[in-house]
């Protein structure tokens, strides 16, 4: 029923899900889709086009995922308008100008016993969160996952990997108790 399909700003960013799909709503004229599905003004689409591998994204974070660096524990939850990596992409540190390089060539630097993935799950193990009822998948930004038996544990502005019958008493009620219930047993 729906044959439209959208101009893109920098389709070969986009994920091909993203281009291939009919639409019942398009950009207005003037307008482009981005790689975040995002309709943005073609002017400023045009000025990330000398960029290496970068969207105009309207609302991009603070702190971006960098290449070789460890992902920012704490940022500001504000929107910053401009150039950005689209997903699946970091800023590559390795270059004197401002360009992306793919997260699976130059992951941000994760702590021990964690590595990084593009896809996170929302019920990924965490010391201080109760397990979600349902585990949604998400593929916009990544994160540091921690391994197998282990949870993710802040402290003082940075993440560590514990095993998860060593998450500090003070959140047991919180999350150990029941998640150990759940995943005592090797399930999840």
């Amino acid at each position: 029923r729906w044959r439209r399909r959208d101009s893109f700003c920098r389709p070969m960013l986009t994920r091909p899900s993203l281009r291939w799909k009919r639409r019942r709503c398009i950009c207005k004229s003037g307008y482009v889709r981005n790689a975040w599905n995002q309709c943005v003004p073609k002017s400023e689409c045009n000025a990330c086009k000398r960029m290496r591998r970068m969207d105009y994204n309207l609302c991009e974070t603070a702190c971006p995922l960098t290449c070789g660096k460890p992902i920012p524990s704490f940022c500001p939850m504000d929107c910053v308008k401009g150039c950005a990596c689209p997903p699946g992409y970091v800023i590559d540190s390795r270059r004197s100008s401002k360009s992306c390089v793919s997260a699976r060539w130059c992951p941000p630097k994760c702590p021990p016993k964690a590595h990084f993935r593009l896809c996170v799950s929302t019920c990924e193990p965490r010391c201080d969160t109760p397990r979600p009822k349902t585990c949604v998948k998400r593929c916009y930004g990544g994160d540091c996952v921690c391994k197998w038996r282990y949870a993710k544990l802040f402290q003082r502005g940075k993440m560590y990997c514990v095993r998860r019958r060593d998450c500090p008493s003070r959140y047991k009620q919180l999350y150990g108790n029941f998640y150990w219930t759940l995943l005592g047993n090797g399930t999840f």
